[in-house]
């Protein structure tokens, strides 16, 4: 599970997340809710270590990752991060992208695992094919393999259907659930659109002025 206990962020004298206590474990789709601006994408950044809290504690798998003793740098926290933008390297194509993620193998092995990733994610047929030559919907797929090709314990999720059209949308959800079913890690999905949180069946959590409050 991961963990947030009384974590405070400010920016200037703007608090942004305000004594925050967050529980997610892998179960199920734990997804945070909030207006643009909100703190959403700062939750996933601290959790991640891309972002230090003000105040605060954060565990992964009940070890400390941050706190006023402790601080795990973001590459040993075992988490892929998929961005609202794709955020892919463009001189790489989608086969290149994904093994990039893949760390602690050799090449034979590289070419094995995104090979397997690309079958789960849908994305070999285009595998050869640059960023710029992909549909939105198919770079979010590239980017949604690319994090799995760490084997994360878990997966943050931020925003990741902004600018999709619908079918593109729901595409990406069937996927996210058929990934879900088929993996071990757990998933935290950001997002204001109550619509997709209710379509991946999620624990829910809302922010709104700095407060995150469970929706029972």
């Amino acid at each position: 599970m991961i963990e947030l206990k009384g974590v405070t962020k400010k920016y200037g004298k703007q608090i942004v997340l305000d004594n925050v206590d967050f529980l997610a474990n892998r179960k199920r789709f734990n997804a945070i809710m909030g207006d643009s601006g909100s703190g959403k994408t700062t939750i996933l950044r601290i959790i991640a270590g891309l972002v230090r809290p003000d105040r605060g504690d954060v565990l992964i798998d009940n070890i400390e990752v941050d706190s006023n003793q402790v601080y795990l740098e973001p590459y040993k926290r075992s988490l892929g991060f998929v961005f609202q933008e794709a955020a892919l390297w463009p001189h790489m194509n989608v086969e290149e992208n994904i093994e990039f993620g893949i760390v602690d193998a050799n090449i034979k092995d590289k070419k094995t695992i995104s090979k397997k990733i690309m079958n789960q994610t849908n994305t070999i047929e285009f595998s050869k094919k640059y960023p710029n030559q992909l549909s939105g919907g198919q770079a979010k797929r590239v980017s949604l393999a690319r994090a799995l090709a760490a084997n994360p314990k878990y997966i943050l999720l931020d925003e990741p259907l902004v600018n999709l059209d619908n079918k593109a949308k729901f595409e990406l959800l069937n996927l996210l659930i058929e990934v879900k079913e088929n993996s071990d890690a757990g998933f935290i999905y950001v997002s204001h659109q109550k619509e997709e949180i209710d379509y991946l069946d999620s624990s829910l959590w809302i922010l709104k002025n700095g407060k995150l409050v469970k929706d029972e």
